[in-house]
């Protein structure tokens, strides 16, 4: 006859008799949507920034949204790069550098081993740090829907040119790049320097907690079960704040010559990073080919949307997608008061608050190790 710690569900997260340590969301809750993941077939997840935090990736979001003092959605787009492209390819360059020193958290991985244990999982990230294959993500059922970092094109469209996995650092010599994270805001260097690494989230998952930073930044609570009330969309704004911006500072800003940044071997054109920026479309095929996959069946279970508030269109489209197939949704970002298009949701859904190197390691235990 089975043990009662066999029949005990293994979503259960009752702090341990000798501690009342607090967790990030109540023990009902967490409970109510480990059972539903567990019986999930078919899950698509988007990630977004907040899932990289951890492993010191800023987040370009607020007031970590600047190098050297201007706006990232500024430099990232194609107008930018057509007048400015010594600037584009020198931002981009420290963000490079940064992906390239830093390790996948525990998220990353607790994903990767969710898409290896269920067939029915694909991850959309919105990410271009290359840190979900570094957790060695399988590569079928992972979409990398803004680019990657590491990839190099031409920048001419007549030319076929595509250059995968590009890991030389500098990757050219005018583009050496000495201390990356100094150029970013104060908060997105304070974001780098508290980075937990894999062993550290580890040793924080028995001790799981939120702050309320309204009521007292050093008293840690324990959250109450989630209300969900709708919100107003925020959408025009943000839109308007991420409109491609060209100052004199931007133009005055020291840059390599044009004529020593990368070039491409087959037609002589201006390489440059192979990823979405504002204005661009996301790749044709590949939107296509992951909207086949959610029409294969009638019905999608679960959505869960992980460090991102589903702004960025169109990926933040997939989210009505996966509703529109019957999919319940759940959130894990780290401000559940600025959940942007998401703050409208139905009380089916859950939302938890926290770190996501800390948060989907213990969703995911159950599953894993069974």
């Amino acid at each position: 006859m089975p043990s009662s710690r066999h029949q005990k569900s293994p979503f259960s997260m009752t702090p341990s008799p000798s501690t009342d340590t607090p967790i990030f969301a109540s023990e009902e809750e967490i409970n109510s949507f480990g059972k539903y993941l567990h019986s999930s077939k078919r899950i698509l997840v988007l990630c977004g920034a907040g899932l990289s935090a951890a492993s010191g990736i800023p987040t370009f979001s607020g007031d970590g949204a600047h190098w050297r003092g201007h706006k990232c959605t500024s430099i990232s787009s194609i107008d930018c790069f057509e007048e400015l492209p010594g600037l584009v390819w020198k931002y981009h360059a420290e963000r490079r550098k940064l992906a390239l020193g830093a390790g996948p958290n525990r998220g990353h991985e607790a994903l990767a081993v969710l898409a290896r244990k269920k067939n029915g999982v694909r991850v959309l990230t919105q990410n271009i740090d290359g840190l979900s294959q570094k957790a060695k993500h399988p590569k079928d059922r992972l979409y990398e829907l803004h680019g990657s970092l590491m990839d190099i094109k031409c920048s001419n469209k007549e030319c076929d040119y595509y250059e995968k996995d590009n890991f030389k650092e500098p990757i050219c010599p005018a583009l050496a790049v000495k201390d990356a994270i100094e150029n970013f805001a104060p908060t997105a260097r304070q974001s780098f320097n508290d980075k937990a690494s894999t062993e550290e989230v580890g040793s924080k998952l028995s001790e799981l907690t939120l702050k309320d930073e309204k009521e007292n930044n050093e008293k840690t609570i324990l959250k109450p079960a989630l209300k969900f009330e709708p919100r107003p969309n925020p959408l025009a704004d943000i839109i308007a704040s991420l409109s491609p911006i060209m100052t004199d500072e931007m133009k005055a800003e020291p840059v390599p010559d044009v004529k020593d940044l990368p070039h491409c071997p087959k037609c002589s054109s201006l390489l440059r990073p192979a990823v979405v920026w504002f204005g661009e479309s996301l790749s044709v095929p590949q939107y296509n080919e992951i909207i086949a996959w959610i029409d294969e069946e009638k019905r999608l279970d679960l959505m869960i949307v992980i460090g991102t508030k589903g702004e960025v269109f169109p990926a933040g489209k997939f989210v009505d997608i996966a509703k529109e197939k019957g999919a319940r949704v759940c959130v894990v970002n780290m401000d559940k008061s600025h959940l942007g298009t998401l703050t409208a949701r139905e009380k089916k859904d859950w939302v938890f608050e926290g770190n996501a190197a800390e948060i989907l390691p213990v969703f995911f235990e159950g599953i894993l190790l069974n």
